[in-house]
C-alpha cells in the first residue's frame, strides 16, 4: 500500500485541512499583488515537517527533476527507509495558486505543471539521482479562490485531453453571509505500478 495512494490521500487532505485552518490568510494572500504561491509552498513544507515528524520526512523545495533539465519541483517529500510503513514514500508536488491578478494565467500555469509531471513520470533512467524513485507519486495541484478562476479551471479539466484525470477537493467558507469555496484541483500520477522498486 502507498502512503500517498490511500483512498483518503494524506497529501491532498493535508493541503485541504491546512487551507481550512488558515482560510483568512489564504483569502488575504489571494488579494495581494505578486501572488501567494511561494508563501504557500513554504507554509506547507513547514507544516508537513511538523505533521509527519514521526516519519522523519526529508522535505525540500525547488529540487531539480532531471540532471540535464532546469525544471524543478515545488516541493519534494521523502520518508527515509527506516521509517517507512507504506511502499510509496516520496511525493513530488507542483502547486499553482490563482490570485486576483493572475486569474487569466491559472490554466496556462496548470497546463505547464501537468506537462512537467508527465515529463518527470517518463523514463526513470532520466531521473535525477536521489530525487525520484520507483515509488514516487507526482501531484499537479491548482488552487482556485475566485469565481472566474474556478470557472476556467473547471473548463480546463473537462477538455478531452484532461477528462477524468483531475479530482477536486473543496474548502467551504463564509464571507459576508455568503457561502463560498476554495477549490483544489489535482492530477496524481503514481509511478509504483509501472516500475519495479530499485534494489
Amino acid at each position: 500500500m502507498s502512503f500517498w495512494s490511500l483512498v483518503n490521500d494524506p497529501c491532498i487532505l493535508f493541503i485541504r485541512d491546512w487551507i481550512s485552518d488558515h482560510i483568512d490568510e489564504v483569502i488575504f494572500a489571494y488579494n495581494l499583488r505578486g501572488g501567494w504561491e511561494l508563501w504557500l509552498q513554504v507554509e506547507l513544507a513547514t507544516a508537513m515537517a511538523s505533521k509527519w515528524r514521526e516519519y522523519h520526512p526529508i522535505i525540500e523545495r525547488e529540487v531539480q527533476i532531471r540532471p540535464a533539465s532546469k525544471k524543478r519541483c515545488d516541493i519534494l517529500v521523502r520518508i527515509p527507509e527506516q521509517f517507512r510503513i507504506y511502499k510509496s514514500t516520496s511525493a513530488l508536488i507542483e502547486l499553482k495558486c490563482e490570485s486576483v491578478k493572475n486569474t487569466a494565467e491559472i490554466v496556462r500555469e496548470m497546463k505547464a505543471d501537468r506537462d512537467k509531471i508527465i515529463e518527470a513520470y517518463g523514463d526513470p533512467a532520466h531521473w535525477a539521482i536521489g530525487v525520484l524513485s520507483a515509488d514516487t507519486v507526482l501531484y499537479s495541484i491548482g488552487i482556485c479562490v475566485g469565481d472566474e478562476g474556478q470557472r476556467r479551471v473547471r473548463e480546463f479539466t473537462t477538455l478531452a485531453e484532461n477528462r477524468g484525470q483531475y479530482e477536486r477537493e473543496a474548502v467551504p467558507y463564509t464571507v459576508g453571509g455568503v457561502r463560498r469555496e476554495v477549490e483544489i484541483w489535482y492530477k496524481k500520477l503514481s509511478i509504483a505500478p509501472l516500475y519495479p522498486a530499485r534494489v
